[in-house]
């Protein structure tokens, strides 16, 4: 649903003269990602008087701010992952690019391997209380959004040789 409006974005930017560069999208979606993280770390075990009513008494994540957050991250998959798979097609030579979308999908295999393991280091211990598993999710939610945000700097620091690499 949202990536051929994100692609329609991107080309009536192009249209522009406006479209930003592969890197700058790529730390585009690491923001996005980041940003979907610590909305989620940031409201675990909210209470109702927090958020106007929005919780309910044992500190669950208002709905309102779980959809939001899901909204975030996949825009900034949305902005990573399709650009992974073209900039692969752009840069490695024909004969190879088998391999390496091969070797991109090794990748993103790994990194959901990871995702589990760290989900299961979250997992709620059998009988703490649910108002103070709120302080569990928090810490959780902060790695996957303090590691996107490294890779805001590190995508715009690495811009220069990605840019004269990879066609925008």
């Amino acid at each position: 649903l949202f990536l051929p409006l994100l692609g329609a974005g991107w080309a009536a930017l192009e249209r522009r003269g406006r479209e930003p560069a592969t890197s700058q999208k790529f730390a585009l979606g690491f923001a996005f990602i980041a940003a979907g993280f610590w909305l989620l770390s940031s409201t675990s075990g909210m209470t109702s008087q927090m958020t106007g009513g929005l919780a309910d008494a044992v500190g669950k994540v208002p709905m309102l701010y779980v959809v939001l957050a899901y909204l975030l991250i996949t825009l900034g998959e949305l902005c990573i992952a399709p650009l992974s798979y073209a900039t692969v097609g752009r840069i490695v030579p024909m004969g190879l690019q088998g391999l390496a979308m091969g070797m991109l999908l090794l990748a993103f295999a790994l990194g959901n391997l990871g995702a589990s393991w760290l989900a299961t280091a979250a997992a709620i211990p059998d009988g703490m209380l649910a108002a103070a598993s709120g302080e569990v999710y928090r810490h959780f939610f902060m790695v996957p959004a303090a590691i996107a945000l490294v890779a805001v700097p590190v995508c715009l620091a690495a811009s220069r040789l990605l840019d004269r690499t990879v066609p925008t």
